[in-house]
């Protein structure tokens, strides 16, 4: 968790310079890193790069059996794709869209934060 919330710290930064393909990075990375954790929690240990495979786990895991909430599932797979295209697509993203990741991010955390809790 505690690269999740350093990766959030970098999302805002990055928005506030106006970098919003390096936002939106570091917010997906924030939602990643959280899923990880939350996985390790149920001593499911990822062992692969992919980054589908541990968002499938992460569904399978927190999101079909209800713990978490269907939009949770949703918005890392969003800002996955807003990630990707501004990594390696020609189009820059807007500020909405780097703003709309960060917002994204910092809910998802928190959601993993409290269900980690207990």
């Amino acid at each position: 968790m505690a690269k999740a919330a350093r990766a959030l710290e970098s999302a805002a930064a990055l928005l506030g310079k106006e970098d919003f393909e390096g936002s939106a990075n570091r917010a997906y990375y924030a939602m990643f890193h959280a899923a990880r954790a939350a996985l390790a929690s149920r001593n499911v240990e990822i062992r692969t790069r992919k980054h589908g495979i541990l968002i499938g786990q992460f569904s399978r895991h927190f999101i079909a059996d209800g713990t978490l909430p269907k939009a949770l599932g949703r918005t890392i797979n969003e800002v996955q794709k807003l990630r990707h295209v501004g990594d390696y697509d020609a189009p820059t993203l807007a500020r909405t869209d780097a703003e709309e990741a960060l917002h994204s991010a910092q809910e998802f955390v928190a959601a993993i934060e409290r269900l980690l809790r207990g």
